[in-house]
């Protein structure tokens, strides 16, 4: 059971939180499953609901119910959890891809491991067996598909391997803790392990990209370095911690002027071309959780910081509108991440990334 800390957060952040948050509670109420829509367009407004960004979007919105002291977000991250509850499949898997009532989506490694960071946080605020049930369910589901050398390849997308899976080994690794599992816990081990062979002195990463012919966008590529971040650690594995250094110092040294970084990231982390949001606010976290952990290798305060005032200064400001609040995918927004949507993931990550920079963020951070 959680215990409220009622910390108020930065009041100079206070008003793009709050845009920020009532831009995810129009999506959830756009629909009636309780679910959060993928994405927003301007012309087509509201997307079907997305299991995979729902399920972390939860630890986000119980979090801030606790920092906030707004009860009404924890009720709307239950709503979430039961949602998912409902369309989970009886071997414990999730489905991929966003929802359309009536039919049958592939069960998804990814999405699957994203989802039980919500039931591990809906776990440990309420005590309730229900989602310790499915979220062992589902980690259990992750262990029997994953493969000797501690890849995922089966359910993943094209059926091959990507490193930034190492989030899911993050959330097994949070489940393994708390719900007293070593097998989760060595599952989550062999994973990073694995992501870590594929690191080269510099510290870039093949295979973090969704294709194999394109450098990864920093969104899939900051997945990677933050999975292995926190897995580290959970597991009190430092050498995994000092891995994402690496990574995570030579993203600073790429930060442009403006506190934007390069939105596809290639091998010599070289700067120009679009942004990429939502990758941004995921770094500040990761830079923030090294200045947490008393990591002192890295201006990552000085950093962080000059990203956030980035950030701030390209979230959607239309007071009344529909897509207040929001973040497009890429900037400009015909940029080729997510190219003229606004997904609901840039906005889940720039909530954290505001509460990790304030250093307000759990020991071992929420997914």
């Amino acid at each position: 059971m959680s215990t409220k800390t009622h910390i108020a957060i930065d009041t100079a952040a206070i008003d793009t939180i709050l845009r920020a948050i009532a831009w995810i509670e129009r999506a959830q109420d756009a629909d009636p499953s309780g679910g959060v829509p993928a994405i927003f367009t301007p012309l087509r407004g509201w997307s079907p609901p997305y299991p995979e960004t729902t399920g972390y979007i939860i630890p986000t919105f119980l979090a801030l119910a606790d920092r906030l002291d707004r009860p009404s977000l924890g009720q709307r991250a239950v709503r979430m959890g039961e949602w998912l509850l409902s369309i989970q499949y009886p071997d414990g898997a999730f489905p991929g891809s966003v929802w359309l009532k009536g039919k049958q989506n592939k069960e998804s490694i990814f999405n699957s491991g994203q989802i039980l960071f919500g039931m591990v946080a809906l776990w440990k605020t309420t005590g309730e067996a229900r989602w310790r049930d499915a979220g062992l369910r589902c980690a259990r589901w992750l262990l029997t598909n994953q493969d000797t050398d501690g890849a995922w390849r089966r359910f993943a997308y094209r059926e091959t391997l990507h490193v930034y899976k190492t989030r899911v080994a993050w959330a097994l690794a949070l489940a393994g803790k708390h719900w007293n599992d070593e097998q989760l816990i060595a599952g989550a081990t062999r994973n990073i392990e694995n992501a870590l062979g594929f690191q080269d002195q510099r510290g870039w990463f093949e295979h973090a990209s969704f294709d194999t012919d394109t450098a990864p966008v920093l969104h899939t590529f900051v997945y990677t370095v933050q999975g292995i971040l926190e897995s580290g650690l959970v597991l009190g594995r430092q050498d995994f911690v000092d891995r994402a250094v690496l990574s995570s110092q030579s993203l600073a040294r790429c930060q442009s002027e403006d506190g934007s970084l390069p939105g596809r990231v290639q091998r010599d982390f070289s700067s120009g071309g679009f942004r990429c949001l939502t990758g941004i606010a995921q770094q500040v976290i990761v830079w923030s959780r090294l200045r947490q952990c008393g990591d002192k290798r890295g201006s990552w305060k000085e950093h962080s910081e000059k990203s956030l005032e980035y950030l701030r200064s390209v979230q959607v400001n239309k007071p009344g509108h529909m897509n207040d609040g929001g973040f497009a995918g890429s900037r400009p927004i015909w940029g080729p991440y997510m190219r003229l949507r606004y997904p609901n993931w840039a906005v889940k990550f720039y909530l954290d990334a505001v509460i990790a920079n304030a250093q307000l963020m759990d020991e071992e951070g929420w997914g």
